[in-house]
């Protein structure tokens, strides 16, 4: 790629892409089980995966920041996710990396 092109922001793999090294006939399988589960069921292992990414995502902010409060880290983890701007409309102090609490201008634009 030349470096004047923009690049993807977002790039999906498909499914191929996912299941490079599954057998076609367990591919199979796969999509006809997904086909005949609840949707209930599905939602169901889909919010299990999301708090399994939360979870870890505030194991990451916990031993990126050791000595920071449960505030700090629910800050970290809401800056991390969504972005600083989300992060200060929920806690309307924020964290410099030295700890310090410091209060930030909201603004109602």
């Amino acid at each position: 790629m030349k470096p004047d092109q923009p690049r993807e922001l977002h790039h999906l793999p498909t499914w191929q892409e996912l299941n490079q090294d599954t057998a076609p006939e367990i591919d199979v399988m796969l999509l006809e089980h997904w086909r005949t589960v609840p949707a209930w069921r599905k939602l169901q292992a889909i919010s299990a995966l999301n708090r399994s990414v939360l979870f870890l995502t505030y194991q990451q902010m916990q031993a990126k920041h050791p000595d920071a409060s449960e505030e700090e880290l629910r800050y970290y983890l809401i800056d991390h996710l969504y972005g600083s701007e989300m992060a200060q409309g929920v806690y309307p102090t924020s964290w410099s990396k030295q700890g310090s609490k410091q209060a930030v201008a909201l603004t109602n634009d």
